[in-house]
């Protein structure tokens, strides 16, 4: 399943951090420059509410375009037998929202290959 953020400001797909230079000092404001950030794995939930509706949660995790830590929660729904979506709001470790915006998956089946 692959998951896609939709929002105005930052449309595209969501990662975990990969290896970053650090930020020009102009650009870390009243934050430290942290160490280059490995790709790792994220830690994602979902819990089915009712027939039609979903809701998860993204554990805690290193957010490179913000420079800090931050934790994202996710309403969403079965749009069809394929495909989910709905929104989410990201929120900084003292619970201040600090980006909100819509997602979608869509199941791919990987087993059908092309011919050549």
């Amino acid at each position: 399943m692959e998951l896609r953020v939709q929002s105005a400001a930052r449309p595209g797909r969501r990662r975990s951090p990969g290896p970053r230079a650090p930020p020009a000092e102009s650009q870390l404001g009243n934050r430290a420059p942290g160490p280059l950030q490995l790709p790792r794995a994220l830690s994602i939930t979902f819990v089915r509410v009712n027939d039609r509706d979903l809701a998860g949660k993204l554990d805690l995790y290193f957010d490179p375009d913000l420079g800090y830590r931050v934790e994202t929660l996710f309403r969403g729904a079965f749009l069809n037998d394929s495909t989910l979506g709905g929104t989410f709001v990201t929120r900084d470790e003292r619970g201040k929202i600090v980006r909100r915006g819509k997602w979608n998956a869509a199941r791919t089946d990987l087993s059908v290959r092309a011919r050549p």
